[in-house]
């Protein structure tokens, strides 16, 4: 089920996902800048019991977490071609070190959901492409 999350339901599962990128190269420089966007998510401890008929808990009252935020996150890549020869790369990944959303008592790893949210911060991945012929 779609904009959920929780003890049934598992990891989150946002209703929208998406990626935009924008490229910028001249020469042998290259930048490139990524958005990503995660939907937000309801617990469903709360909705199921709605589609079932039943009374659900109020969510500000009684349920931890009872919506997890819409999440977006900033990626910058830079590309150097080092004439023909080799090829230097950087990526830096959510670049304003957004933090995931904390569920209290559920997720995985650090009180979230690794497989959903970048839990480490800023991630810095630096890298050479050599050529040879």
């Amino acid at each position: 089920m779609c904009g959920l999350y929780g003890a049934t339901c598992g990891e989150p599962i946002p209703e929208l996902k998406g990626i935009t990128r924008i490229t910028w190269s001249t020469g042998p420089i290259g930048v490139s800048l990524r958005h990503r966007y995660i939907d937000s998510v309801t617990t469903d401890r709360y909705v199921l019991p709605k589609r079932l008929g039943l009374t659900a808990p109020p969510p500000s009252d009684t349920l931890t977490n009872p919506v997890l935020d819409a999440q977006n996150y900033l990626d910058l890549s830079f590309t150097f071609d080092w004439g023909g020869k080799a090829e230097i790369t950087a990526t830096v990944n959510n670049v304003p070190d957004s933090d995931p959303p904390v569920i209290v008592g559920q997720g995985g790893y650090g009180n979230t959901y690794p497989s959903t949210y970048d839990y480490a911060g800023m991630t810095v991945f630096p890298g050479v492409n050599v050529k040879t012929f």
